[in-house]
């Protein structure tokens, strides 16, 4: 089984372990021991540029971050027991666009030539090689679980990961 990576963006505490953030939304009137600085509405812009600025990760050729936060930020304030963010779940978000773009690149979900594709897959190995070991089994689990969807539908692994990860996350 070829080695692979991903992070799902629907199990939140290994989005946190594999991105490096562990930040989450806040609920309003929840309590925690720890005091993470957090973001409200006012801020989104503010610190969606922010981690805009402190990223080094370098994209595929012909894909840039977007100038906009995305989405999720707004309409999470639409629900009445979100009132903040962890400041952190910022550098996740343009953690999991990079991801996703080139996810995208080797998936075959864009355009891309065969160099494209070599190059995606060495950033994503990269991406996994430092995974933390709290996360490892999950991540090969996943894997795994991708390996036996591709098999029995006739699609290769990276599209199966690019669709359940970070469909609307790069379009």
């Amino acid at each position: 089984m070829k080695k692979r990576r991903t992070v799902s963006v629907l199990t939140g505490v290994l989005l946190g372990a594999f991105v490096g953030g562990g930040a989450a939304v806040l609920v309003a009137g929840a309590s925690s021991e720890v005091s993470p600085r957090t973001v409200g509405e006012g801020e989104i812009i503010t610190e969606w540029n922010a981690a805009l600025e402190r990223s080094e990760l370098e994209l595929p050729v012909g894909i840039a971050f977007p100038q906009d936060p995305p989405a999720f930020f707004t309409s999470a304030l639409d629900t009445p027991e979100v009132d903040q963010f962890e400041a952190g779940l910022f550098d996740d978000h343009v953690r999991q666009f990079w991801r996703c773009s080139w996810l995208a690149v080797e998936s075959e979900s864009v355009d891309a030539t065969r160099q494209d594709r070599v190059a995606a897959e060495a950033q994503l190995d990269a991406f996994a090689g430092e995974l933390p070991v709290e996360v490892v089994a999950e991540f090969e689990d996943y894997q795994q679980a991708l390996e036996d969807v591709s098999m029995a539908s006739g699609e290769s692994p990276e599209a199966i990961e690019y669709v359940t990860d970070c469909e609307g996350v790069t379009r």
